[in-house]
């Protein structure tokens, strides 16, 4: 189940030392239940689905390699830039959790535990799931939190990364425009009016950095607010998620938000909300009206059984 799972996942990557032996790991979300606490038909339609999505991720792996064997034997390998970009965090959504949608997954897909991963089924990692697989970050896909908008990157151009080299530094998908222009020697007079950087300084200086202190990232999801600059970092969560106020994490000894620190660093925290409304301004966000569809509160796990 998903709490052993965290548990065991979390212990391994202190061992291999990616986590500080003093660092806590964010909590099973309040309104997803302990898995002893679920019925056994609610567990094997869990349990099957992960063990789908872990076949999926698999095959995915089997496939890259694959591509890489090929591009070996072909004689290309030195002459192709391999960039591997996971999507905005684990899917912690299910159907169920979709008003409207309800209705016609049960009326057009037979999920039953038995048939999760044949023809005709369609399921969710759902957010039990989820919160595994973003471990050790917090929440997942769909909320602005670190679990829901950053994900590994893996990058190689032949020639100009150091092989097993590793960089923390803020990057955005958007680099890898001008990263690829770069590389083919093409020139975009507009480039970088986005706040886009290539990222080949980045891969040739690992310990460098593409954005200084005071150059901010802001983003909106679902009516979720986020913004970074330097190591600090402002995130406004919706119910269930948060309570709607914003809070400041260091992202550097607390990667994982878990220690908000808005009381100590009040005037940091009206800086960030500035640079996001600034930000918000700028790229005509709009916000979600008032009960729109947004990810709505988690229904009872138990009620997650179609059909």
């Amino acid at each position: 189940g998903w709490d052993k799972l965290r548990a065991a996942r979390w212990q391994k990557m202190q061992s291999l030392g990616l986590l500080p032996d003093d660092a806590e790991s964010p909590p099973r979300h309040s309104l997803v239940p302990a898995w002893k606490n679920l019925s056994e038909e609610t567990r094997q339609m869990q349990a099957r689905s992960m063990a789908v999505y872990a076949a999926m991720i698999a095959n995915l792996d089997w496939n890259v390699g694959r591509l890489l064997a090929f591009l070996d034997q072909s004689g290309l390998r030195d002459n192709t830039v391999v960039i591997f970009i996971s999507d905005n965090g684990a899917e912690g959504v299910d159907y169920n959790m979709m008003p409207g949608f309800n209705r016609w997954f049960v009326e057009n897909f037979d999920n039953k535990p038995g048939n999760i991963g044949d023809e005709g089924s369609y399921v969710f990692e759902g957010p039990g799931w989820a919160q595994v697989s973003n471990l050790p970050f917090s929440h997942y896909k769909g909320v602005a939190s670190e679990g829901g908008t950053r994900v590994p990157a893996i990058i190689n151009v032949p020639g100009n990364v150091r092989p097993g080299s590793r960089s923390d530094a803020v990057t955005l998908t958007r680099d890898v425009y001008p990263t690829v222009l770069e590389l083919a020697g093409i020139v975009d007079p507009d480039l970088g009016k986005g706040g886009e950087r290539s990222l080949l300084p980045l891969l040739e200086d690992p310990e460098g950095a593409l954005r200084g202190p005071e150059d901010a990232v802001g983003m909106e999801l679902l009516g979720h607010q986020a913004v970074l600059s330097g190591q600090w970092k402002a995130v406004r969560l919706l119910p269930p998620w948060g309570d709607g106020q914003w809070q400041l994490f260091d992202l550097i000894t607390d990667p994982m938000e878990q220690v908000p620190l808005q009381g100590e660093h009040p005037g940091k925290l009206d800086e960030l909300v500035h640079k996001y409304l600034t930000y918000a301004a700028d790229n005509g966000v709009i916000d979600p009206p008032t009960g729109s569809m947004r990810y709505p509160v988690l229904p009872p796990l138990e009620s997650w059984q179609s059909n």
